[in-house]
């Protein structure tokens, strides 16, 4: 790999380059496994800053990816001997920097690995689904609608769904056939709607009509009414065909 140029905010004394070589790995996204090749990166610090190995994965953050149940394992090289040992604290990478201090440069590995007792959403799903099938849940059917109750520990907060990984699975019998998976008129009366029109229903009929205009108060409105006629005799009739209008 061809070294790069120092960057101009870090004064030519004091800049410190870090070549890292990331081996290739499989990031454990949100929405799926994504390989990766080998890469190599340069970093740039200023030596005397107190670069340290959070700063330096914060770093690497923005130039590799990387999953929520992964994170990364960095290991220093030894120029001489290619020996590498890992580093696990703020301390060591301190001290990395500073036994190269003259040098200038120092060789780092990088590996994406799974995190320490880390359970994948999957995982968590299924052992929850385990737990719900052994905690007594029953059904008692009432009328149109279903009610469902379990034990008081099992608290519905406590569900979680991956609704991305759920699956429609059709029915040999019915390939292509078009039907409905739920009867419209049951759902719209346990949900509550029907009751809600019958009432209203209910209450409009219950209403009193409105009342009907006295014949003597008809006339007087007819009497105080003004003629109003726009015909123009020097408009214009334009005969128009609503079927076959002109373009």
């Amino acid at each position: 790999m061809e070294p790069s140029e120092c960057p101009p905010w870090i004064g030519p004394g004091n800049a410190f380059r870090i070549v890292v070589k990331c081996e290739k790995y499989l990031a454990n996204l949100e929405y799926g496994d994504l390989a990766m090749a080998e890469q190599w990166h340069d970093l740039w610090v200023d030596r005397c800053s107190g670069y340290n190995l959070d700063n330096f994965v914060t770093d690497m953050a923005s130039k590799i990816i990387w999953g929520p149940s992964q994170t990364l394992a960095v290991w220093a090289v030894d120029t001489d001997s290619d020996a590498e040992w890992k580093m696990r604290k703020n301390e060591h990478f301190e001290k990395m920097i500073a036994s190269r201090f003259n040098e200038r440069v120092a060789k780092v590995v990088v590996e994406v690995v799974e995190k320490a007792g880390y359970q994948h959403q999957e995982e968590h799903v299924r052992s929850r689904a385990g737990s719900i099938g052994s905690s007594g849940l029953t059904s008692h059917g009432e009328g149109l609608g279903e009610t469902f109750t379990c034990q008081e520990h099992l608290q519905q907060e406590d569900l979680i769904v991956d609704w991305s990984a759920l699956t429609i699975i059709p029915e040999d019998d019915r390939d292509g056939e078009a039907f409905a998976i739920a009867d419209e008129e049951r759902v719209f009366e346990a949900m509550g709607f029907k009751a809600a029109d019958e009432s209203a229903e209910h209450e409009a009929a219950s209403e009193p009509a409105i009342p009907v205009i006295p014949a003597e108060l008809q006339d007087d409105m007819r009497d105080a009414s003004i003629p109003v006629d726009d015909t123009d005799p020097a408009e214009p009739v334009i005969d128009w065909d609503r079927d076959n209008p002109e373009m």
